[in-house]
């Protein structure tokens, strides 16, 4: 969730610098003016040679303008309990009223922050596009984005936008109209109009990125969620760092072992280059904690694509939703692939007493049973496999398991892991009170539920696994071999050759790289061409 207290952001939000609280004590008109005069010389095309030097001033002058908004409405102790009305006509601008009509700025984001003023280290590189306009990290609070017009969450933890500020005036420079502040959400638009003339917006689409997950402390989960996984249950679902878009298709990212969502930053952050996937696609990630098994991780992942849709498109109107693609890694792809796996129940076939096989069919795909432990086993194990995803990929999955989960350190790490007491007495009642089914090895159903012990390759979950079926569908893999070049008899490290790679699949791609195969540019390359793939086979994009 991010940290957010009255107000104002825990850093690493900077404050505004004091050389810009004195800018509230000059005069807007002065900045307005400059723009004002660099606007129509843009917006002309018989003075293109000054477009340059008129783009720069419009931005400085805006630059100046939204830091006094700011120090304004976010961060002067004089104004703190009154926030900037969005219909005050004191200003020399109006503000557009985007967000909807009677809201204050300050009740729509905790803050925003221009972009230069913060550095995303933390990301390989810095994904900016040149402009008009001056890019900002809108920092939005848990339940506050519900107030925006027409913008729909689910469980909302908060969100970053990736805006650019635009002061736009009217078409006739003589009118005396005042000119209008927007908000523009830029993974949702690309140019404006400026007179004559359309121009690209500025935009930084790594800041927001790379704020959201600090703001969530993203990294810190890592352990806790291995460990401690009872901590970290609350979490559990989807989270969405930008609006949802009812005409974008969704890209659901799925993290791995003693992992978070923040893994992928800096995959989505080179994707986000391409104008074509911002303008076709939204990201979406699955949280979940990593010290449970992967078959219990796998029915929240359903169930929390089943509420989202039930939230955001009741009606199963948004065509998107039935173009998703989902991209695992690691224990993500397996999470993944069991979700969309035909007759998962076959899976437990090696665990039953022979005599009770047959009761492993369809019927208890509708069937819910009266007892909520028996109802919880029933709903890993007996369901549909998602509908709407139309395409997949796997990054370092271990489809037939990690021999790294049987060594003596993987044993030590088991023995650490405190899982959550519910999920325990569920397990136990399930293996001990059903009538349809006999275990063989009802003693191993305990152990079985971390994490860990349900990646070897010997346990029943794996072997089960690697004979079920994947809904028909794409598929795609990419895996890694630490740059040696020695498939098939390479590893990333973690996961050999062997158990990552899939028969049958579209496209396989081996990559330099060790098992955080996200982290490195020709994997973004490889899932780039994908996405633009499946926007070619929907007729989106020839």
């Amino acid at each position: 969730m991010l940290a957010v207290v009255s107000g104002c952001v825990s850093t690493p939000i900077p404050e505004p610098k004091p050389t810009e609280v004195t800018l509230q004590q000059k005069s807007y008109a002065f900045y307005v003016a400059e723009a004002r005069e660099a606007w129509y010389v843009m917006g002309n095309p018989d003075r293109s040679a000054e477009w340059g030097a008129a783009l720069a001033r419009y931005n400085h002058a805006l630059d100046m303008i939204f830091r006094s908004v700011r120090y304004e409405n976010f961060h002067s102790k004089q104004v703190s309990g009154k926030p900037i009305d969005l219909a005050d006509t004191s200003y020399p601008f109006t503000f557009a009223r985007d967000f909807g009509e009677n809201l204050k700025l300050r009740e729509v984001y905790a803050d925003m922050v221009p972009c230069t003023d913060i550095n995303p280290d933390d990301l390989e590189e810095r994904n900016t596009v040149r402009g008009l306009g001056v890019p900002l990290a809108g920092v939005v609070q848990p339940e506050d984005a519900k107030k925006i017009r027409n913008l729909r969450v689910v469980k909302d933890w908060g969100n970053v936008h990736t805006i650019t500020a635009v002061l736009s005036f009217p078409k006739d420079p003589k009118s005396r109209q005042k000119p209008v502040l927007h908000f523009f959400l830029r993974l949702n638009r690309e140019n404006v109009p400026v007179g004559r003339m359309e121009y690209r917006l500025a935009g930084d689409f790594s800041v927001p990125i790379s704020l959201y997950w600090r703001l969530t402390h993203a990294n810190d989960m890592r352990l806790l969620g291995l460990f401690r996984p009872q901590k970290l249950q609350s979490v559990t679902g989807l989270s969405f760092t930008e609006p949802y878009n009812p005409n974008k298709i969704p890209v659901v990212l799925v993290h791995g072992l003693m992992s978070s969502p923040g893994t992928f930053s800096n995959l989505t952050n080179w994707l986000l280059k391409n104008p074509e996937i911002r303008k076709n696609y939204q990201f979406w990630y699955f949280s979940y904690p990593t010290g449970v098994t992967w078959l219990v991780s796998a029915d929240a992942f359903r169930r929390a694509l089943h509420e989202a849709r039930q939230e955001l498109d009741p009606r199963h109107r948004d065509r998107k939703w039935d173009e998703m693609v989902v991209i695992g890694h690691s224990m993500g792809g397996l999470i993944t692939r069991y979700s969309l796996s035909e007759q998962p129940w076959n899976i437990l076939r090696e665990e039953i007493v022979p005599a009770y096989r047959s009761s492993l069919t369809s019927k208890y795909v509708d069937k819910p049973f009266p007892n909520p432990a028996l109802e919880s086993f029933r709903s890993r194990f007996f369901f549909k496999p998602l509908k709407e995803p139309k395409r997949v990929i796997f990054l370092a999955t271990p489809h037939r398991g990690a021999p790294f989960a049987d060594s003596w350190l993987s044993q030590i790490g088991s023995w650490i892991i405190r899982l959550p007491q519910n999920i325990l007495m569920q397990t136990l009642k399930a293996v001990t009170l059903q009538d349809d089914f006999v275990f063989l090895h009802p003693e191993k159903a305990l152990e079985e539920m971390k994490s860990i012990r349900q990646l070897s390759p010997h346990g029943y979950a794996i072997k089960g696994l690697s004979e079920l079926k994947i809904k028909p569908m794409p598929v795609h893999s990419i895996i890694g071999d630490r740059g040696r070049g020695n498939t098939p008899r390479s590893s990333d490290g973690i996961v050999p050759y062997w158990s990552s790679h899939l028969y049958g699949v579209q496209s396989e791609k081996i990559v330099p790289s060790g098992h955080s195969v996200q982290d490195v540019p020709e994997t973004a390359e490889e899932v780039q061409r994908i996405l633009l793939e499946h926007l070619r086979q929907l007729k989106l994009l020839r």
